[in-house]
């Protein structure tokens, strides 16, 4: 009996130092946050989207290997990612099943302003922290006052002045300091269409005539019929908001009809890593690009660096596409706001997004040269709220030209690598 009660006792004993041991040196890991992600993974627009999520997962890394959230205890971030390929309707229902399936705390994306622009009443809908990484038609944010919807990268609005600028330096460039026509080459979407626009509007201001003003339909089979239009009207340039995909068609088609008119690409496709490879570099000579600004030509800080670094050494040396760095600084701002909140819960991490005001050496703006991350709650001139405001005067914006086969900063020429090689007046 006695050899009984000691062995009970030692049982309890041990039952005791296990239970101290687990509320202390073996404590359960804090629950991942998860965050969905509504991105065309396939489909006509699949290579810019890939480049973007890799962005987003690039900066869950980052701070997954160093420590995860600290407020909440070491939390890493989980990503739950959904391809909507391009498609509204598609998108409408992953939107849904991540809100009331997975049950994400946030959601990141989408990269379609047509996705943006109908995923976002849902979000409101459903109080659901969404923060916006590229879409940037301007109707996605008119939304009214609300606390669940953000965008952090630029909106086609933010554009006017950069691509004013880009206008006039071109227009410098000319032997006369003018230009006599402009022709503008647009994808028929949300985007496509809010471009033609502010180019539209730039050169009836400068008293520039529009020589051609052409919708094409995304992933087009044939542009022949726009290059003899270039071809036939002959502006100083003719400024193409298109994908890669189209860029790639209408470069070599261009070739094909000995169209040599200039190409200016406004990001996307023709800053596209595949763009020079997939229409050769023989193909490509002074294409110029707008994008966002490269690490390619600086980043911010050591940290910065050393991401990019690996980032290279795991890419052949290509540069970061910009909708990879896009990728980066929408997630690192929702994870900024998870890390305020101190929560999973979606009404605090939209507080937290709500009052969020990010300066430019936070880690979600390492690969851009946006000012900072701070909301427009109150909403701007032409009603959008939640708009970014720490965009600066060229909302981050560099004209390139591809010369010798490889991407050079022109413009603003105070950080230029090269010359821009701008062709002669006609």
């Amino acid at each position: 009996m006695k050899s009984r009660i000691v062995l009970l006792g030692l049982v309890l004993a041990l039952c005791l130092t296990l239970s101290v041991g687990c509320s202390s040196g073996f404590a359960a890991s804090p629950e991942a946050v998860k965050i969905g992600v509504l991105m065309p993974l396939s489909g006509a627009n699949s290579t810019s989207g890939n480049y973007q999520l890799e962005g987003m997962q690039m900066a869950v890394d980052y701070v997954n290997s160093h420590g995860g959230i600290d407020s909440m205890g070491g939390a890493t971030i989980q990503l739950v990612t959904t391809d909507t390929a391009g498609d509204i309707q598609t998108a409408l229902t992953e939107i849904q099943r991540l809100i009331n399936v997975e049950k994400v705390s946030a959601i990141v994306g989408p990269f379609n302003s047509t996705v943006g622009a109908s995923t976002a009443p849902i979000a409101i809908q459903y109080k659901v922290p969404y923060v916006i990484t590229n879409a940037i038609a301007d109707n996605i944010m008119q939304t009214g006052a609300n606390k669940y919807v953000y965008r952090s990268n630029y909106g086609g609005s933010d554009m006017v002045p950069f691509r004013s600028q880009v206008a006039k330096y071109l227009a410098s460039k000319m032997p006369d300091g003018k230009l006599k026509s402009v022709g503008i080459v647009y994808v028929n979407d949300d985007w496509g269409k809010t471009e033609s626009s502010i180019w539209g509007d730039i050169l009836k201001e400068m008293g520039v005539a529009v020589a051609l003003n052409e919708g094409i339909a995304n992933n087009s089979s044939d542009l022949s019929s726009v290059v003899n239009k270039i071809k036939s009207a002959d502006p100083d340039f003719v400024v193409c908001a298109i994908f890669l995909n189209d860029a790639v068609l209408l470069t070599k088609q261009m070739k094909q009809y000995n169209c040599t008119v200039q190409l200016v690409g406004n990001g996307t496709g023709f800053s596209d890593n595949q763009y020079i490879p997939s229409v050769g570099v023989e193909n490509v000579e002074g294409v110029m690009a707008t994008r966002d600004f490269s690490p390619l030509f600086g980043v911010r800080n050591d940290g910065a660096k050393a991401v990019y670094e690996q980032y290279l050494s795991t890419h052949n040396n290509q540069q970061m596409p910009l909708e990879t760095t896009n990728g980066w600084c929408g997630m690192g701002t929702m994870i900024e706001a998870i890390k305020a909140a101190a929560s999973t819960d979606r009404e605090k991490i939209a507080d937290a997004l709500y009052v969020m005001n990010l300066d430019e050496n936070s880690f979600p703006l390492w690969f851009s040269i946006f000012s900072g991350v701070k909301f427009n709650t109150a909403g701007d001139a032409i009603g959008r709220f939640n708009q970014n405001e720490g965009m600066g005067e060229t909302a981050g914006q560099i004209l390139t030209q591809i010369q010798n086969g490889q991407y050079q900063l022109v413009f603003p020429e105070a950080r230029a690598t090269a010359k821009v090689n701008f062709p002669s007046a006609k």
